[in-house]
C-alpha cells in the first residue's frame, strides 16, 4: 500500500498535492508498530534514490 501511494502522490511537494494547499495537505505516512516502521522506511529510502530532491512525505507513529 505505501508503493501504490507514493505513485499516487507527488512526493516532492510540500504543503501541497493537487489544487489542494496549506499545511493540512502536507503527506505522511502512519505506522502503529516498529514492525510496520522497518517496512515503511525500506520503502521510503527506495523512493529517495529516486528523487534528486529530498522527499517531502513524513513519518509518523499514530
Amino acid at each position: 500500500m505505501v508503493r501504490l501511494f507514493f505513485r499516487a502522490i507527488d512526493p516532492l511537494s510540500l504543503n501541497k498535492q493537487g489544487e489542494d494547499e496549506g499545511t493540512r495537505y502536507r503527506t505522511g505516512v502512519y505506522y502503529i508498530s516498529e514492525e510496520q516502521k522497518q517496512v515503511i522506511e525500506s520503502i521510503f529510502a527506495d523512493e529517495i534514490e529516486k528523487y534528486s530532491q529530498p522527499i517531502q512525505v513524513e513519518l509518523f507513529l499514530r
